[in-house]
C-alpha cells in the first residue's frame, strides 16, 4: 500500500504546472469515490503533496515552474510613527500620526543578475520620505515607484547597478548628515571590494547620477547630474573594526540652476544656484565588539565612534563646510528579541556645504545652515518588530536662534 500511495502522489506532483490545491482535492475525491483509495489514505496523500511542495518551494526547486520565478522574494515593512514637534518661535506643540508602508520584491532571472523594484507610500513632491500623516479626513493614499533597478555581477569583487536604486551598497557613510535614508538615486553605480590580506579589505564606489532633466533644453543648457567616486579601507584585528573612506563629489549643471526639493537656503536657490557644490569628503567608523563587558543574549554588544566630514571646494564659497560625529552603543545588531542599541549624534552643516535638497529631513526640516544633536535608541520587542525613539534638537548655524525640537515614537514591523 505504502507503494501504491507513492505513486498516486508521484502522479499528483506531476500533474504539468502543479495542479492547484482545488484542482488535487478533485483528483483525490473521485479516487475515493471509485474506491482506489480510502478517505485516510486521500488525506495522507494529500498532506504528503503539500509538505513536498512547500519543501521544494522553500528549496527554490519546482520542476514545473521556470526557475527565475522560484527565485522571486518579496519584503516588506510597516512602520507607526506617533511625532511632536515645536520651534522657539512657536507657542505650542504640533502632534502628528504618520504611517511608511513598504513593499517589495526581487528575483535572479540569470544567476549573475538581480532585478527588484519597490512600492512606497508617500508624497511623489517630497524624495525624503516616505511617510503619510493622518490627515484629509480619510481619504485615500498614495503609493508610489519607490525604487526599480538591475544589478549585474560579473565576478565575485565586482557588481553594477542601474535604475533607481538604494545607494547603501554604492555609498558608505556613516550618518544622514548629506543624505536622507529614503533618497533613492537614479542613475548608474558601481561597487569593488577585494581583500588586500587576512585583515583587510580595499573598496570603491563610484557612479553617475542624474539629478535632472531640462525639458526646454538650448544648447547652452546641461541637464543637472552628479558623478562621485568613493575609495576606502576596513580592516579588522580580534574585536576591534575600522573603515575609512574618502570621496569626491562632482556636480553638472547645478550652478544657474533652482532644483526641485530645494529648501531654498543656498545662496540663490530661488533664482539660480551661486555655487556649483563641486566637494570633498570623508567618512569614518572606529568599534569594539564586547566592550560592554558582555550584554544578556547570544549576540556582541559593540561601541563605536563614527563620523561624516564635507567640503565645498567650489570657488568663492564662504560657508562651506560640514561634519557631523558620535557614538553608539549596545547590541552589534538589532535583530534578536530584547536587543537594543543607543546613538548620540552632533551635526553642523553651514549654509553651502552641500546642496539643501539632500540631507536628513528631519534634523531641522531637511535645511542646511543648521546645527543640532540626535539621541535615538531602538529595542527589538520581537524578531521582526522593533520600537524606536528619536530625538532632535536643532537650531540655524549662523543667525537668529530659532531652536527646533522633534521627539518620534516608532513601532516598526517587517514581513
Amino acid at each position: 500500500m505504502k507503494k501504491f500511495l507513492f505513486l498516486v502522489t508521484a502522479v499528483v506532483l506531476m500533474t504539468p504546472f502543479m495542479a492547484s490545491a482545488s484542482e488535487i482535492d478533485v483528483l483525490l475525491n473521485k479516487l475515493v469515490e471509485k474506491g482506489v483509495l480510502t478517505p485516510i489514505e486521500a488525506q495522507i496523500v494529500k498532506d504528503e503533496t503539500q509538505q513536498d511542495v512547500a519543501r521544494q518551494m522553500s528549496k527554490g526547486t519546482m520542476d514545473t515552474l521556470p526557475d527565475w520565478i522560484q527565485t522571486i522574494k518579496l519584503k516588506g515593512d510597516l512602520r507607526l510613527r506617533f511625532q511632536t514637534e515645536r520651534k522657539d518661535s512657536a507657542d505650542h506643540w504640533k502632534n502628528r500620526g504618520r504611517y511608511r508602508l513598504r513593499f517589495g520584491a526581487e528575483a535572479n532571472p540569470l544567476s549573475n543578475l538581480k532585478v527588484g523594484f519597490g512600492l512606497a507610500s508617500g508624497d511623489s513632491n517630497d524624495s525624503r520620505s516616505t511617510n503619510e500623516t493622518f490627515d484629509d479626513n480619510f481619504s485615500k493614499d498614495d503609493v508610489w515607484i519607490d525604487y526599480a533597478y538591475a544589478e549585474y555581477t560579473p565576478m565575485r569583487d565586482l557588481k553594477m547597478i542601474g535604475g533607481k536604486f538604494a545607494s547603501k551598497d554604492y555609498l558608505w557613510k556613516t550618518t544622514d548628515l548629506l543624505w536622507d535614508s529614503d533618497i533613492n538615486p537614479e542613475g548608474a553605480s558601481v561597487h569593488y571590494d577585494t581583500s588586500l590580506s587576512d585583515n583587510a579589505d580595499l573598496f570603491v564606489n563610484g557612479g553617475t547620477w542624474v539629478i535632472d532633466e531640462i525639458a526646454s533644453q538650448s544648447e547652452s543648457d546641461t541637464d543637472p547630474f552628479m558623478h562621485y567616486l568613493q575609495s576606502g579601507v576596513g580592516v579588522k584585528l580580534g574585536e576591534m573594526d575600522a573603515k575609512l573612506a574618502g570621496v569626491y563629489y562632482g556636480f553638472n549643471g547645478v550652478q544657474g540652476n533652482v532644483l526641485d526639493h530645494q529648501k531654498g537656503i543656498n545662496t540663490g536657490a530661488d533664482t539660480g544656484l551661486v555655487y556649483d557644490y563641486d566637494s570633498v569628503g570623508a567618512s569614518a567608523e572606529v568599534g569594539i565588539k564586547k566592550a560592554l563587558g558582555g550584554l544578556p543574549l547570544k549576540i556582541d554588544d559593540r561601541i563605536a565612534l563614527f563620523g561624516d566630514y564635507i567640503q565645498n571646494i567650489s570657488e568663492g564659497v564662504q560657508e562651506d563646510s560640514g561634519w557631523a560625529a558620535g557614538i553608539k552603543f549596545g547590541h552589534a545588531k538589532i535583530k534578536e528579541p530584547k536587543s537594543w542599541q543607543a546613538k548620540y549624534l552632533y551635526a553642523v552643516l553651514e549654509k553651502d556645504a552641500w546642496l539643501d535638497t539632500y540631507p536628513d529631513s528631519d534634523r531641522y526640516s531637511g535645511k542646511t545652515n543648521m546645527k543640532g544633536h540626535e539621541v535615538v535608541f531602538e529595542y527589538a520587542l520581537k524578531k521582526n518588530v522593533t520600537l524606536g525613539l528619536d530625538y532632535y534638537r536643532s537650531d540655524v548655524e549662523s543667525g537668529s536662534s530659532n531652536v527646533e525640537h522633534l521627539v518620534q515614537a516608532d513601532v516598526a514591523i517587517k514581513f
